[in-house]
């Protein structure tokens, strides 16, 4: 994935200091900058990282989320409530968690934005779908502590890339990751759903597609 200092990413806005106050090296990002764990900081080393801070968004009553400037929108849906994260790793990121009648069981599901600054005019500029999913692997298997990482999907579906892997790991055990991606005015957005394999069934398979296919960047 493209790093800090490749020239094609801006990251002069962040420190490059972790929750603990340690030196870290510079994560990978979406497609970019950071794609992986692209739904709220998730106890990984190496993130990009500084203050959170609330980013401008509109809520609307049927449960869309929606940039001030209008350049991105999604539908988390009443069930899901604002989980913010500790530290922000991205120019803006917004999460939701499940909070609904099933929320014992369906365990940190969660469906987040987030937005980079970029210098590349489009995905395809970059890497190819399949490029950029290997890219992801190599990623979260360098990170300590995974066990395994698997690409279940990469598909080019303009403008976007979507990207489906599972990440095995020692701490956290087995998260399924969907993440829906593209770039539009050189900024690159992100969109990620994220669960636990062992409470993924059919209806949280229900949920994610629905709100993947709510995503929408720009006049789209």
């Amino acid at each position: 994935l493209l790093r800090a200092g490749d020239g094609n990413i801006d990251t002069s806005r962040y420190s490059r200091v972790s929750a603990r106050g340690h030196v870290v090296s510079r994560r990978v990002v979406a497609a970019g900058i950071a794609l992986t764990g692209a739904a709220g900081a998730d106890g990984g080393g190496g993130m990009i990282a500084r203050a959170a801070s609330a980013p401008s968004v509109i809520v609307a009553d049927d449960g869309s989320v929606s940039a001030a400037d209008g350049s991105w929108s999604y539908i988390p849906g009443t069930d899901f409530a604002p989980s913010p994260p500790l530290l922000k790793t991205h120019a803006e990121e917004v999460t939701y968690k499940y909070s609904g009648p099933r929320a014992s069981d369906w365990k940190y599901f969660k469906a987040g934005v987030t937005a980079d600054p970029t210098r590349i005019d489009s995905l395809r500029e970059f890497d190819t779908v399949e490029g950029v999913g290997d890219r992801v692997v190599k990623a979260e298997m360098a990170k300590g502590g995974i066990l395994d990482v698997s690409l279940e999907e990469a598909v080019d579906e303009p403008p976007f890339y979507r990207l489906r892997y599972v990440v095995d790991s020692a701490e956290r055990g087995k998260k399924r990751y969907v993440s829906r991606f593209a770039i539009s005015g050189r900024k690159l957005t992100v969109l990620t759903c994220e669960a636990y394999v062992r409470y993924w069934d059919e209806e949280v398979e229900k949920e994610v597609g629905r709100i993947i296919n709510s995503f929408r960047i720009g006049q789209q």
